[in-house]
């Protein structure tokens, strides 16, 4: 086969381009998306979208949405790696006539840019152009968050940190916590119990050439939710560690990742389920989310609170996202005093609106987006009291429309609603103003 240059394929992507599009303008032809294609031309083959020379990936690479390739062919046609390549793939390969692939790019850990080629065969005769795929180069990062607190009965705590080189830590000698193992984007410690609040610093150094850096953040390990944030961490790096406590039939208590609490959702009434849709998943990108959700359902975040005045204001922050068929209208409450038979009271927060959907009254706090995420930020302030017992908020499914507006439904659906985010962003619950201090 003859070898072609780089450069000479460019020219030949021009001159292909141009005599394609000469040929369909005088041809009778079918039209898809803005590209004429000529059925009579032998061996014919484009990619729609201008993208037949290529892309530049980002940085942080593509596995969640890989970058999309439509074919237009009346031939057989193989994606060709022009080297061996162990960042990037191409899926599926090969095609008969129109079809996709997709192109697959991992992230970039080095501090080099890096390029991949790859050749498209059609009917077994390589074509003048290549796809080329760059990305740029990473750089030198060793960084963490100022602090991180953990709860006072210690166990193993896994904190987020961003790095790109090699790296050691340092720590006291005899210290309450201990660095177990180190991951692409979290260092785990193992912490002693504790019967008072204390403190203690961990640091990260660069080793080698890059000795000259560091990080440091200071580990605090308190006595309850009044001293302690609670927050959970989602991402495909930690979700071996939680995703059959939230997706196993005998398991609904997803736990927090900071801090004692837990994520559950329940299905108030399976009978209405005709279609078997209830289920509940943990995703690729470490998210829990549900499907076959009507009205009443809900999750439930559940947190211990030894001691909670009244007065106490908690603020909760968390993304969280609706498929397009997924439930559009949700009812936020908190657990705020116990009633005469020992049960929780709960009140609706913030304050209740009401909408009227094909002549039902509905009453919510929180409307979705079609397939969008919506940031939540709610401060409580605590009416009573809360004594060696537990801090529970609702999202309760308020309808069964559908958050793309087109409607309400019969029964339970594959729709989906999530909570989203990452280890910055997910849902979180702080105490934000203690009437004790």
């Amino acid at each position: 086969m003859k070898t072609i240059s780089h450069a000479m394929r460019k020219c030949g992507l021009c001159l292909t381009a141009s005599m394609l599009l000469l040929s369909s303008a005088i041809l009778t032809s079918c039209k898809d998306n803005g590209i004429t294609v000529d059925p009579t031309i032998k061996d014919y083959f484009t990619v729609e979208d201008n993208k037949v020379a290529g892309f530049t990936a980002p940085l942080a690479g593509n596995t969640d949405s890989p970058e999309v390739y439509i074919v237009r062919s009346n031939a057989s046609w193989v994606i060709t790696p022009q080297g061996d390549y162990d960042w990037i793939k191409v899926y599926p390969s090969e095609g008969n006539l129109d079809g996709t692939f997709k192109v697959y790019v991992d992230e970039n850990l080095t501090f080099e840019e890096r390029t991949a080629y790859f050749a498209y065969v059609v009917d077994g005769i390589e074509q003048p152009t290549l796809m080329t795929v760059t990305q740029p180069a990473n750089v030198p990062a060793l960084s963490v968050a100022d602090e991180y607190k953990c709860s006072k009965d210690g166990g193993e705590f896994k904190i987020p940190v961003t790095v790109t080189i090699p790296f050691d830590f340092e720590y006291p000698e005899a210290t309450w916590f201990r660095v177990t193992a180190v991951g692409s984007s979290y260092v785990t410690i193992d912490v002693d119990p504790a019967s008072a609040p204390r403190k203690g610093t961990l640091t990260l150094v660069g080793t080698g050439t890059y000795s000259d850096m560091s990080a440091s953040i200071v580990i605090i390990q308190g006595s309850n939710l009044l001293d302690l944030p609670v927050y959970w961490a989602f991402s495909a790096d930690l979700m071996a560690d939680y995703k059959g406590t939230f997706t196993d039939d005998d398991n609904n208590a997803l736990p927090a990742n900071t801090g004692e609490g837990y994520i559950s959702f329940h299905f108030v009434n399976s009978s209405l389920d005709t279609d078997g849709k209830e289920m509940r998943y943990v995703g690729s990108t470490g998210h829990p989310y549900v499907t076959g959700v009507f009205p009443g359902d809900y999750w439930e975040f559940k947190i211990p609170a030894p001691n909670l005045p009244q007065g106490t204001k908690i603020r909760f922050t968390g993304l969280t996202r609706p498929s397009a068929t997924g439930q559009k209208f949700w009812r936020m409450e908190i657990s705020d005093g116990i009633n005469a038979d020992s049960t929780y009271k709960f009140r609706d927060v913030p304050e209740l609106k009401d909408t009227t959907l094909n002549g039902t009254d509905v009453q919510y706090t929180h409307e979705m987006l079609n397939a969008s995420n919506i940031q939540i930020d709610e401060t409580f302030e605590l009416q009573n009291s809360v004594t060696d017992g537990y801090f529970i908020m609702r999202f309760i499914c308020a309808a069964n429309w559908q958050a793309n507006g087109n409607g309400a439904l019969s029964v339970p659906n594959g729709g989906t609603h999530r909570w989203a985010g990452t280890e910055t962003d997910a849902p979180k619950f702080e105490v934000v103003y203690n009437p004790n201090e």
